[in-house]
């Protein structure tokens, strides 16, 4: 049987060194086909990710416009949060809207969405507990303030 010599200590029969470089070369390949379904999630992940910051930037601007309408201010979260909490998502917009304060967390990046508000170094009123249900159920029970139809 022949053989090939590996390094100067070992020596494989050719068939066994046959098998293992055509193993290394399978392991390779599963390697190679991992890499490229990691790339191909990453670039999902991203996308998302995109998908998610859109859908903040749509809901801001919208909550804007309702701090236009009601009296409103901005401020940064009072105590302040979690620790493990992302510090460009201190910020709060809270809107007085039928005695409650509705308040949304924004990204500091959008803060210029509301410039128009004027920066509180407190919750004024106080935070009055309202859960995140209780507060578009308020915001789903105005009234229509101009003629429908």
């Amino acid at each position: 049987m022949p053989s090939d010599k590996i390094g100067d200590m070992f020596e494989v029969p050719g068939d066994r060194l046959r098998e293992l470089t055509s193993e290394i070369d399978s392991q390779g390949r599963k390697i190679t086909y991992l890499g490229e379904q990691l790339q191909s999630a990453d670039a999902a992940i991203k996308a998302l990710i995109e998908q998610k910051d859109n859908a903040y930037t749509e809901r801001n601007y919208l909550v804007a416009v309702i701090s236009k309408i009601w009296p409103a201010h901005i401020m940064r979260h009072q105590p302040e949060p979690d620790p493990n909490w992302d510090k460009e998502w201190h910020t709060v917009v809270c809107v007085h809207i039928a005695g409650h304060h509705c308040a949304w967390h924004i990204h500091d990046s959008e803060r210029h969405i509301f410039v128009h508000l004027e920066d509180s170094p407190v919750a004024v009123h106080g935070y009055d507990g309202m859960t995140i249900p209780e507060k578009y159920r308020i915001l789903s029970t105005l009234p229509v303030t101009w003629p429908a139809g």
